[in-house]
């Protein structure tokens, strides 16, 4: 990796009061009808939803700000490719990739902003050490490294986000198998009901004819 410099955007989730219950105690987890407060689960879901809102929207902007480029001599460098398309923009994040030993390698690049991303898109097909460049819009974002002061606190970041991520699956799990076992409830009460319906209409095409046998025989 090639590292420059990172920045962070902090993004405010703003929230109105709704009415909602999340526990069968008339008193626990209660969003109070008059002031609005949150329940304590309901605040921990937003801010889970909050989280996780963050993380896709900061993934989304790095990888609109990435492209892919392929057919890399194996010979450039990292720092080659930085200064080749440094002309470009301001990069970010270099990551070579590839066996060195192929004939071509490949590489993720993540520009400072978008114009730099478009400006490096013109360069496809540019020749570099005998190679045609393939440079396209990335689909990833490039799993940056984190810097030594930070080691202790990036750790604790992630793993804060597996237990948010754990914590959203869950609750999705649970409220999964709910509705699932719901649907299971309804299609055997469902069942049940054809059943009493069938059950029915056969009792009633006996008596029907039971009385045609009592009408012929009346008129025997």
């Amino acid at each position: 990796f090639i590292f420059l410099f990172s920045f962070k955007k902090t993004i405010k989730l703003e929230s109105g009061s709704t009415r909602s219950r999340f526990s069968s105690s008339p008193n626990e987890y209660e969003t109070s009808p008059t002031n609005g407060e949150k329940t304590p689960e309901k605040k921990s879901i937003i801010d889970d939803v909050a989280s996780a809102n963050e993380l896709a929207q900061m993934r989304a902007e790095e990888i609109a700000r990435t492209i892919y480029v392929g057919n890399i001599s194996p010979i450039i460098s990292e720092l080659q490719l930085l200064n080749f398309f440094s002309v470009c923009g301001d990069v970010t994040f270099v990551r070579m990739a590839g066996d060195t030993a192929h004939p071509a390698r490949f590489a993720f690049i993540e520009f400072f902003d978008i114009d730099g991303k478009q400006n490096a898109l013109l360069l496809s097909g540019t020749m570099w050490m005998d190679h045609p460049l393939k440079v396209n819009h990335s689909k990833n974002a490039i799993v940056k490294p984190i810097l030594e002061t930070d080691k202790g606190k990036g750790a604790a970041q992630v793993a804060k986000a597996i237990e948010l991520v754990k914590q959203l699956q869950a609750r999705l799990a649970k409220k999964s198998q709910e509705s699932s076992s719901k649907r299971s409830d309804d299609s055997d009460r469902d069942r049940h009901r054809d059943r009493d319906r069938y059950r029915d209409r056969e009792r009633e095409r006996d008596r029907d004819r039971d009385r045609e046998r009592d009408r012929e025989r009346e008129r025997e």
